[in-house]
């Protein structure tokens, strides 16, 4: 007996990985599949949008001159009071010099006729005389000496000019030159304010001298009580238009656009930056023209932005344009954002980002769906691969886009059935297979 198993293990074996073998060849290839039903499903339309601010604010200048500097720069935040552009301000800062000087001179020279004067205040004021006096020539040398270098520099950067345009100097070696000229320049304009204060000055110290050695009449006090108003007001006159060379925000927001750049000539009324209010955000939509019959006003959407996503959002279609862009054949869709619910994150929008905006166009009730992969279009037709025995059968259907994801099925198709996921003709090529359904 023990011989007799000896031999039929093995047999019995060989016929089971046989068995297995013939089953493993002619097991059926499993084919992912939907199986065809009736259900409640969203109709949507999916479409690209960008945020944007409701509230923009334009950036200009109260005067004219040349950008110095644009210190902020497009999608930067920016806080109300902050600087933003620079214009060119040395002339203006000369002048405030010049005028701070008047007015520290007109009140020194009030105070010196109130107070009276001494004997060794006629001395001091006299040494003040002749230090203002030695100054001024130092200061007048100074801009003969500077404004000399200044004419040889302009007589040279010309001279560069003419040598650079018959190509015997570089781009380098003119700009040197002109670089040069413009340092001496500003070098004569300070100078020039030092020659002014310091005229001023002497002029000031000679009348107190002249006012101390004879005494102060009543309308002298007066002269010199509205001297130095005078100066006081130029002051600060020069105080604010200097201020109006820096240009600050008047808003809390984001930067939409830089429109100019250092070296501009800024100008009342053209932008040099335009800002956007972040916490007042919407959405523009673009709709193609094909699908406008199927978006109206109070139309519910849900936004998913590319820098956000896992951030959805939802929004409610305000607006639909009236009139189609020739270029791309779309039309414009205003969607404002639903306000969170109490203690729901507000996620941080900024002007600019781009979203998938999904409009809900309809709410269809028992109704039978497949999946847009699952649909072909053989010329005018479109067809479905649906499962018929161990083959698949290409069917002719009736169907409606009714999102990215999915058609509704107008007719051809019965529930029950089980279509193949992805209309792929190869599939047709296949002699044994089944549905594979989650």
């Amino acid at each position: 007996m023990n011989i007799r198993w000896y031999f039929v293990l093995p047999a019995l074996l060989l016929a089971g990985a046989l068995g297995f073998i013939g089953y493993q060849k002619f097991k059926p290839e499993e084919i992912p599949a939907v199986q065809l039903t009736r259900q409640d499903v969203l109709a949507t339309l999916t479409v690209t949008g960008e945020v944007r601010s409701k509230d923009r604010v334009m950036v200009s200048t109260p005067v004219q001159d040349r950008i110095e500097s644009v210190l902020v720069d497009d999608g930067d935040v920016v806080k109300k009071g902050q600087v933003l552009v620079v214009l060119n301000r040395d002339d203006m800062e000369a002048t405030l010099a010049e005028s701070r000087a008047r007015h520290a001179q007109a009140q020194a020279s009030l105070a010196f006729i109130l107070q009276g004067t001494r004997q060794e205040e006629l001395q001091r004021l006299s040494s003040r005389v002749a230090e203002t006096e030695a100054r001024l020539k130092e200061a007048e040398a100074g801009l003969a000496t500077t404004q000399h270098n200044y004419e040889e520099a302009q007589r040279n950067a010309a001279r560069m000019e003419a040598l650079h345009r018959q190509e015997f100097i570089s781009e380098t070696e003119l700009d040197a030159s002109k670089t040069k000229a413009k340092a001496l320049k500003s070098d004569v304009s300070r100078r020039q304010a030092a020659v002014t204060s310091a005229r001023s000055s002497l002029s000031q110290a000679q009348a107190q001298l002249a006012q101390g050695k004879r005494g102060a009449t009543a309308p002298e006090v007066s002269e010199a009580r509205a001297a130095r108003q005078a100066a006081e007001a130029a002051a600060n006159s020069a105080q604010a238009k200097l201020s109006d060379r820096v240009i600050r925000s008047n808003i809390n927001g984001v930067v939409a656009q830089r429109l100019k750049e250092p070296g501009d000539l800024a100008v009342p009324g053209q932008a040099i930056l335009e800002l956007a209010d972040p916490t007042k955000l919407e959405i523009l939509a673009f709709v193609e023209e094909g699908d406008l019959s199927r978006v109206s006003v109070g139309d519910e959407a849900h936004l998913v932005l590319d820098a956000l996503p896992e951030t959805p959002l939802t929004g409610t279609i305000q607006r639909i344009g009236s009139r189609v862009n020739p270029e791309n054949g779309t039309v414009e869709v205003l969607v404002t954002l639903v306000p969170p619910k109490d203690n729901e994150k507000v996620p941080q929008l900024l002007p600019g980002m781009t979203t998938d905006v999904n409009i809900i166009s309809a709410r269809l009730k028992d109704v039978m769906v497949v999946p847009s992969t699952a649909v072909r279009s053989e010329g005018s037709q479109r067809v479905v691969y649906v499962f018929d025995g161990n083959q698949l059968k290409e069917t002719s259907v009736q169907v409606k886009k009714i999102s990215l994801e999915y058609f509704q099925v107008l007719g051809g198709l019965s529930p029950d059935l089980r279509v193949a996921k992805i209309a792929d003709t190869k599939l047709l090529e296949k002699k044994n297979v089944a549905p594979k359904t989650p």
